[in-house]
């Protein structure tokens, strides 16, 4: 699994099928330049948008 930084998350939004603005809002409490594996990306991504 990839880990990258919170900003290169939301520039790479459109590769998970999501908005920039939901990479932002699943990853708000995530520090800058803290490194996020994919796998918790995705499931915060899923949880943001309400397990839809």
């Amino acid at each position: 699994m990839k880990s990258i930084t919170k900003a290169d998350w939301i520039d790479s939004a459109r590769l998970l099928n999501a908005e920039r603005f939901e990479i932002a809002g699943a990853l708000y409490d995530v520090e800058e330049k803290e490194l996020i594996q994919e796998t918790e990306v995705l499931i915060r991504l899923h949880n943001y948008k309400g397990g839809v």
